[in-house]
C-alpha cells in the first residue's frame, strides 16, 4: 500500500531534520578523506577558449602522476611541481566558468568547487614572461642554490637574473618552468627577471620572493675564489731519479729535446702526463708500436708547454 504525503508534511520533516542535525555518520561522510586533493586558487584564473593558457594549480595534497580535467577535458603537459602547485596546460573549453579537477593515481580526486577557471574569448595582456612563484625561496649568500621558476610565456634562450646578477646554468623546462643557479649576492631580499630572447621581461611580484640568507655554500665560495690552479702550480719540482718513477717538471719542448732533459736512455724511459681528465696519456720513446703514443702525439702535436707536469720512468 502506497501512503501520500502532502508536501507541507514533507517541508515540515525537512525543517525538523535541519533543526535536529544531521546524524553521526551523515555527518563523517562529508568530511574530506586524508591524501585527497584540494584546489584554493589557479594562476590565472582565465584563459582563452581556444585553449593553450599556461596554468598553475595552487592548493594540496597533489601526487606525482595526477590528471587534471577543466570541465571533463583532459588538460595537458601536466607537471606536479609540488604537493601544493600543479602547473598546466589548459585545454579548448566553451566560454564561461568552469570547474577544474585533479584526481591523483590512487583515485582520489578533488574539484574547484569554490572556485572556477573562466574561458573568454580574448586574453587581455601583453607578452611578457610572468614569474608566479620560485622554489626554493630562500639560498645561500655564496649563490649556488638552483632553483625552480614557475608561471608562463617562457621562452627558450630567456636569461635570468637574481638582484643584478645573471644565473647561471639556465635550463628551459617548458613554457611554464625554468631551472637555474643563482649567483653569489648580499644578505637579502632579491627580485628575479626573466628576459625572453625577443627582449620581452617578467619580474617577480615581491623583493622578497627570493630571499639570500647569512648561509654559506663553501663549494660555491671556492669556485668564485680560488682560480683555476695551473699545471705548473699543481706540480711540484722533483728531480727525476737516475733509477725508478719519480716526478719532473718539464722546461718545455719536442719529445727528443724532454728526453734530453731527463738524462734517461731511449730504450727504458717512459713518460706520462694528465689530459685533465682524470685519466694519463703516455709517451715511450723506444717502442715501435705507434698506438702506445697515439694519445701523447693527439695530445702535444709539436711539443709540451713550458712547465708541464709529468711522471718519468727512468730505468
Amino acid at each position: 500500500m502506497m501512503i501520500r504525503i502532502s508536501a507541507a508534511a514533507l517541508l515540515v520533516a525537512l525543517a525538523a531534520m535541519v533543526a535536529i542535525g544531521l546524524p553521526r555518520d551523515a555527518q563523517a561522510q562529508t568530511q574530506i578523506a586524508p591524501g585527497t586533493p584540494r584546489l584554493s586558487s589557479f594562476e590565472p584564473s582565465t584563459g582563452l577558449a581556444a585553449g593553450g593558457t599556461k596554468v598553475t594549480l595552487i592548493g594540496s595534497e597533489f601526487v606525482v602522476g595526477a590528471y587534471v580535467d577543466f570541465g571533463g577535458v583532459p588538460a595537458t603537459d601536466v607537471v606536479v611541481v609540488s604537493d601544493s602547485r600543479i602547473t598546466v596546460t589548459a585545454p579548448p573549453n566553451q566560454r564561461g566558468p568552469t570547474f577544474v579537477m585533479v584526481t591523483n593515481p590512487d583515485g582520489k580526486f578533488g574539484t574547484s568547487s569554490a572556485v572556477f577557471f573562466t574561458y573568454q574569448e580574448a586574453v587581455t595582456s601583453t607578452t611578457f614572461p610572468l614569474i608566479q612563484a620560485v622554489t626554493p625561496a630562500s639560498g645561500s649568500q655564496d649563490g649556488g642554490t638552483t632553483i625552480t621558476i614557475v608561471g608562463s610565456r617562457f621562452v627558450a634562450g630567456a636569461t635570468l637574473t637574481v638582484s643584478s646578477n645573471l644565473a647561471t646554468n639556465v635550463k628551459f623546462i617548458n613554457e611554464g618552468m625554468l631551472t637555474a643557479v643563482t649567483p653569489a649576492n648580499a644578505p637579502g631580499p632579491a627580485s628575479i627577471k626573466v628576459t625572453n630572447p625577443d627582449g620581452q621581461v617578467g619580474t617577480t611580484r615581491s623583493v622578497f620572493d627570493f630571499m639570500y640568507g647569512t648561509e654559506r655554500n663553501p663549494a660555491a665560495a671556492a669556485a668564485i675564489a680560488t682560480p683555476t690552479p695551473t699545471p705548473a702550480a699543481l706540480a711540484p719540482v722533483v728531480k727525476l731519479p737516475v733509477a725508478g718513477i719519480g716526478l719532473m717538471v718539464f722546461s718545455g719542448g719536442n719529445n727528443v729535446e724532454l728526453l734530453r732533459v731527463s738524462g734517461c736512455p731511449q730504450a727504458t724511459a717512459a713518460f706520462w702526463a694528465s689530459d685533465g681528465l682524470g685519466a694519463f696519456v703516455t709517451y715511450v720513446p723506444g717502442t715501435t708500436i705507434t698506438a702506445v703514443n697515439a694519445a701523447w702525439n693527439a695530445m702535444f702535436p709539436t711539443s709540451l708547454a713550458a712547465n708541464t707536469p709529468l711522471i718519468a720512468r727512468c730505468a
